[in-house]
């Protein structure tokens, strides 16, 4: 099943429902090798505090009220040294009728603010493999990457390529909104930099340049064949294809095509990686699940260090539990805290070789992400 489709089909049983420790820095791992970069990069200077808020330029503006926010239930969590102070997640409440995109503090599991609501009024219309494929209004919040200045609501699922909200973190206002969802910023360098994916056709991965209207600079040349979870560290992109995983290694032109290394998948058929993201080392943490199931994820630490032009069973370096079946994840800026996203509705976190629980099971969250 796509993310997306297991997206959905969370956001299916919260309607059901209303209506009736591992540490992974402890994993061996070697110091990856960085791509050489060409000098041209994206030239980036996202403003912070601007008077003005640009119009939305490539993809239709979400339905947004103004609503009273219903607080998901949360427990104070042990917040380490080093861990950022809040995180930004989207969360429905069926309920009350809307989905939220929202500040929380990591500390306390409180809101600090709601940048932005939807109104949700379930599905109208079901495939024949009994999944929605058409949403009342069709917007929800289903994705989130953060940067230094920026954070990215990616939302499902009309028009069909989705399409993604960028909003200023300093004030919460609109600064652009593109096409495609599952947002992925690069890393500070390029802070106007952005990755969206497609759903559109199979799937197509975009890079967009925040800095010239939210333009489709580039369709990037890599195979999705339905897989839409990735992350790019500005010069690295792990991608999800079908069950596989890939990188493919960006130059630093919007214009070159970049190259693409081979792509590694479990060795069992019906295991598949997925929700790619970086650590500090390098190293990259994949959610292994299995294909039609909704077993627990396994996560699972690849060397990348080669690219992948070893046998799969050397480059897993280790493996951890997750507690449940992983929808979405990530780590901060830093590498060292991931934080990730349950079917149940819960938020976690891993790192320094603790765990704990941002926002508890029945929370209604689809997605998190955090930054520094």
């Amino acid at each position: 099943m796509r993310k997306r489709a297991l997206v959905l089909a969370v956001i299916i049983a919260m309607i059901a429902a209303a209506c009736g420790d591992s540490d992974l820095d402890s994993a061996t791992s070697t110091s990856a090798v960085t791509p050489e970069v060409t000098t041209t990069a994206i030239d980036i200077a996202v403003e912070t505090t601007p008077t003005t808020v640009p119009a939305a330029t490539t993809a239709a503006p979400a339905t947004s009220t103004t609503a009273a926010v219903v607080t998901p239930t949360t427990t104070a969590p042990s917040v380490p040294a080093g861990m950022p102070p809040t995180w930004f997640g989207a969360y429905n409440d069926f309920d009350a009728g809307f989905s939220y995109a929202v500040e929380v503090d990591s500390a306390t599991g409180t809101i600090v603010r709601v940048i932005d609501s939807y109104t949700i009024d379930g599905c109208v219309d079901e495939g024949p493999d009994g999944e929605c494929v058409i949403y009342e209004e069709g917007v929800a919040p289903v994705s989130v990457d953060v940067a230094n200045s920026l954070v990215a609501f990616g939302l499902c699922c009309e028009p069909v390529s989705g399409f993604t909200q960028v909003f200023r973190r300093s004030d919460g206002s609109l600064f652009h909104s593109v096409f495609g969802s599952e947002p992925r910023f690069g890393d500070s360098t390029v802070d106007g930099a952005l990755a969206t994916f497609s759903y559109f056709d199979g799937g197509l991965f975009l890079l967009h340049d925040l800095n010239d209207g939210g333009s489709v600079n580039n369709a990037l040349p890599i195979a999705a064949d339905w897989g839409d979870s990735m992350d790019w560290d500005g010069t690295r992109m792990a991608f999800q294809h079908g069950r596989n995983i890939a990188l493919w290694i960006w130059n630093g032109s919007v214009e070159d095509e970049g190259a693409v290394t081979p792509s590694v998948a479990p060795d069992t058929e019906s295991l598949k990686w997925e929700s790619p993201t970086f650590q500090a080392s390098g190293n990259l943490v994949v959610a292994q699940n299995v294909d039609g199931s909704d077993s627990d994820s396994l996560g699972v630490v690849l060397d990348t260090s080669g690219g992948f032009t070893l046998a799969v069973d050397a480059l897993v370096l280790a493996t951890f539990p997750y507690g449940g079946r992983v929808v979405n994840q990530t780590y901060d800026e830093s590498g060292t805290f991931l934080i990730y996203t349950l079917t149940d509705g819960s938020v976690r976190w891993l790192g320094r070789g603790s765990s704990g629980i941002l926002a508890e099971p029945d929370s209604g969250y689809t997605a998190a992400g955090w930054h520094d």
